[in-house]
């Protein structure tokens, strides 16, 4: 009973910990999903891009934003499952897009805005 005991110890506990890191680190395309409005980046990004286009500057300061206070929501969630060079591109596109939305430059908030698509779309590959 022992013997057994034993090695379940020293064959499980292994097994199970490399079985939860395998499962952290494959997790971003689930994690990076929403889960209510407050981290909605995706509906955000939508919104700013309308908002943009239309040339409705002071909603898109404000969902600006929102992006970003979600994007760090999100940030916290997948840092684990996916590179930070990754990252640090969304977030730099983010604070571009925020100067861009600031001086009302459209061509250079989408611009941003279709950069950080493409950046986000990659985050699971």
């Amino acid at each position: 009973m022992k013997k057994a005991f034993y090695s379940i110890l020293y064959y499980g506990v292994p097994v199970v910990i490399l079985a939860v890191f395998v499962a952290a680190m494959n997790s971003a395309p689930y994690l990076k999903r929403s889960f209510g409005p407050h981290d909605d980046v995706p509906g955000l990004m939508a919104a700013v891009e309308a908002h943009v286009a239309a040339g409705r500057w002071d909603q898109a300061r404000t969902d600006v934003e929102r992006l970003i206070a979600a994007w760090e929501t999100v940030t916290e969630r997948i840092q684990f499952s996916v590179g930070r060079d990754k990252l640090t591109r969304i977030s730099a596109n983010l604070a571009r897009l925020r100067g861009a939305v600031l001086a009302e430059d459209r061509a250079g908030a989408l611009v941003e805005l279709g950069e950080a698509w493409e950046q986000w779309d990659s985050l699971e590959r």
